[in-house]
């Protein structure tokens, strides 16, 4: 079972290239491509906190690993009247 909530950001690698690195939104169409991995941490933080959801990183999309916590929990504030991440708009 995969531990992300719709409109949770997700870091992946994007192909087999190792400097390549996708962000996109579960269970949303937004998607776009960092650089390198320090890059696509920090896109993929920013982007969480922006919108109050949690942020992922997978290697192979079996694995994940929480690596930013902004959604608050059950009935608690901030995250309780949140916007979640949902397309190519959100992302840039």
């Amino acid at each position: 079972m995969c531990p992300q909530r719709g409109g949770d950001v997700l870091v992946s690698r994007s192909s087999a290239r190792a400097d390549r690195y996708a962000i996109s939104v579960v269970n949303g169409a937004g998607q776009t491509v960092a650089p390198g991995f320090d890059e696509a941490m920090e896109t993929a933080k920013a982007l969480a906190r922006r919108h109050r959801v949690d942020a992922w990183y997978t290697c192979d999309h079996i694995h994940f690993v929480p690596i930013g916590r902004y959604r608050a929990a059950a009935g608690g504030l901030p995250g309780k009247m949140g916007h979640a991440a949902k397309g190519p708009a959100d992302i840039r």
